[in-house]
C-alpha cells in the first residue's frame, strides 16, 4: 500500500461520507470478503493479536482458502500473546508467536524511532508492535501483511468515541486523522522492509457500508463494536472470540509497559525522556 497524502487521504474520507446508503450487513460483509479477496496473494501474513479484527481477517482468508500466517509479539505472559495462540489453535491457523525480551524492544524502538523520525511515546510504542510483527513476516519471505487497522473508527471501539458528545462525528473525524496518527506510522515501517501492508477495513466500499449505520447499532454499556461482532459469528466465529475485549496494541502486547521499564532501568522518570535520549 502507498502512502498518499493527507490531503487526499482527507478527500477521500469526506466524498465517501457524500454517499448515502441503506444498512445491509449482508453487502457489508460482502464488502469486507471482496476487499480481503483483492488484497490477498499466494501467501499472507496478518498482524494477529486474537482481537476481533485481526481474527475476522484470518478467518476469512482460510474461508477464501488463501495461504496466511498469523504474527503474534508481546513480551512474556502479555494478554495478546495468550489471546493469539488459543483461537489460532481453535481456529485452525497457522501461527507464528514470539516473546520479545527488554532488549530486543530497545532495539526494535530505536529502529522504529530512527524511520519514523518520531518521538511520541504512543506512536512509536504501537509502531514497534508493528515493526517486530512485519520483520518477523519478512523473515519468513511474507511480503503481503493484512492489519486490522480502520475497525475502531467505523465501528466506535475506543471510549473516546463512545464517551463523545457526538460518537458518528467523532468516528468520522478519527477516519480523517487515521493518516496522521496510523497511515503515517505503519506504511512508512513496513515499505523500509520490504513489506507491502494492507487494511482491507479502509477500503472505499466497507467505510461506505460501515457507516451507514446508525450510531446506535454499533455499541452499548456492554459493548463496542457491535456490528462488527455479530457479522463475525454469522460467518462462523465462536462467540467468546468474536465478543472478546482487547486493549490497545502497545498494551496487550506488552510493549509498553516495557519501554517504561527500560525508562527506569536506564535512569529515567517519563518514557519520553528515555525515548528522548535515545
Amino acid at each position: 500500500m502507498d502512502l498518499i497524502s493527507e490531503a487526499n487521504w482527507i478527500s477521500r474520507i469526506e466524498s465517501i461520507k457524500e454517499i448515502k446508503t441503506k444498512p445491509s450487513k449482508k453487502q457489508l460483509k460482502d464488502s469486507i470478503i471482496e476487499s480481503i479477496k483483492n488484497q490477498a496473494k499466494d501467501n499472507n501474513a496478518v498482524l494477529f493479536s486474537g482481537g476481533i479484527d485481526s481474527t475476522l481477517i484470518a478467518f476469512i482468508l482460510k474461508k477464501l482458502n488463501k495461504n496466511f500466517t498469523c504474527y503474534a509479539i508481546g513480551i512474556e505472559n502479555s494478554k495478546d500473546l495468550k489471546a493469539a495462540e488459543e483461537i489460532a489453535t481453535t481456529l485452525g491457523f497457522k501461527l507464528k508467536s514470539k516473546i520479545i525480551s527488554l532488549d530486543e524492544v530497545e532495539l526494535y524502538l530505536k529502529k522504529t524511532i530512527k524511520i519514523l523520525k518520531e518521538r511520541d511515546p504512543v506512536k512509536l510504542s504501537i509502531g514497534t508492535v508493528i515493526h517486530i510483527a512485519a520483520d518477523l513476516a519478512k523473515q519468513d519471505s511474507q511480503s503481503n501483511l493484512f492489519s486490522g487497522l480502520g475497525a475502531e473508527e467505523l465501528f466506535v471501539g475506543y471510549k473516546r468515541y463512545r464517551t463523545s458528545g457526538n460518537p458518528e462525528k467523532e468516528c468520522w473525524n478519527g477516519l480523517k486523522t487515521t493518516w496522521k496518527r496510523d497511515l503515517s506510522r505503519d506504511i512508512p515501517i513496513a515499505n523500509n522492509l520490504n513489506v507491502n501492508i494492507n487494511v482491507p477495513l479502509l477500503n472505499e466500499e466497507v467505510i461506505k457500508q460501515a457507516m451507514a449505520f446508525p450510531i446506535k447499532e454499533k455499541f452499548n454499556n456492554e459493548q463496542d463494536k457491535i456490528i462488527l461482532r455479530e457479522l463475525a459469528i454469522d460467518l462462523g466465529i465462536p462467540i467468546e472470540f468474536a465478543n472478546r475485549k482487547k486493549i490497545a496494541a502497545q498494551y496487550g502486547s506488552g510493549i509498553d509497559k516495557a519501554i517504561t521499564k527500560l525508562a527506569k532501568k536506564n535512569g529515567f522518570k517519563l518514557k519520553r525522556d528515555y525515548i528522548n535520549k535515545l
